[in-house]
């Protein structure tokens, strides 16, 4: 009788053995990238986990990347922006939940103290101050070094806005060189709370005025409201000018 052909040769059958590159590449696909959010911080980041991940580990990294300890972390699996499921057994893998490359995990803080809430709100930092004398006492700071180091400009002096003449004097009829040139008499020289320098308050003939001689609750002088009327002495002119109308300014204060 024949001998089946597969008796009649001594073949040995060599298993197939996985090597380092196949191990490597199997081990890549099983990493995902996925992005991580938060329900407080705005946290938008993009981190790498095997989907062999247990959610038990996956909190663990996820309290370094948000701050939420474990035990106040509930996840939700997103895919763009539609919600898919709760991964709330911590006993199961990204995997078993059908973690997939780009999809979202978002990380709701449940924390009843609100402790991650905190990290976003500055004013409740303690801040280091110190007062100007003390930092200009200190020989090993910024402002120091610049002085060491850099050339000083020199800042131009201000000049001190110099005293109105004489010849303004409260009582005396004048005439304002603003449009219109109003009239009326002086009531007022000196300097305010409400402008730099000096001013000169006018009770005009006519109602063409700002204000009755208060400005920001600052009496100077009094007159009928529309009346009052104030401009930098370079605009006065002393005569003795008699009444008659004309229009306001828009320069006026």
């Amino acid at each position: 009788s024949l001998t089946p052909p597969s008796q009649t040769h001594n073949s040995t059958t060599t298993p197939h053995l996985l090597t380092t590159s196949s191990l490597n590449s199997l081990h890549l696909m099983s990493i995902l990238r996925l992005n991580v959010e938060h329900s407080i911080l705005p946290i938008r980041a993009e981190k790498r986990y095997d989907s062999a991940t247990k959610i038990s580990s996956l909190k663990q990294k996820l309290y370094i990347v948000t701050g939420t300890k474990p035990e106040f972390q509930r996840l939700e699996l997103k895919d763009d922006d539609k919600f898919l499921c709760v991964m709330g057994d911590e006993d199961k893998t990204l995997g078993h939940y059908g973690a997939i490359n780009g999809m979202t995990v978002r990380v709701v803080d449940q924390d009843p103290f609100q402790t991650t809430a905190q990290y976003n709100n500055l004013d409740a930092v303690d801040k280091y101050e110190i007062s100007e004398d003390a930092y200009n006492k200190r020989d090993n700071t910024f402002r120091k070094w610049k002085e060491r180091n850099l050339p000083q400009k020199d800042k131009p002096e201000e000049k001190e806005e110099e005293p109105p003449s004489e010849d303004i004097k409260s009582g005396l009829r004048c005439e304002v060189q603003t449009t219109g040139k109003p009239r009326g008499t002086i009531e007022f020289v000196g300097k305010t709370q409400f402008g730099d320098g000096y001013w000169v308050g006018v009770c005009c003939d006519e109602p063409v005025g700002k204000n009755n001689g208060t400005v920001k609750d600052v009496k100077y002088f009094e007159c009928d409201d529309g009346y009052g009327l104030f401009v930098k002495p370079d605009k006065i002119v002393i005569g003795d000018f008699p009444e008659e109308g004309f229009e306001s300014d828009e320069d006026e204060i």
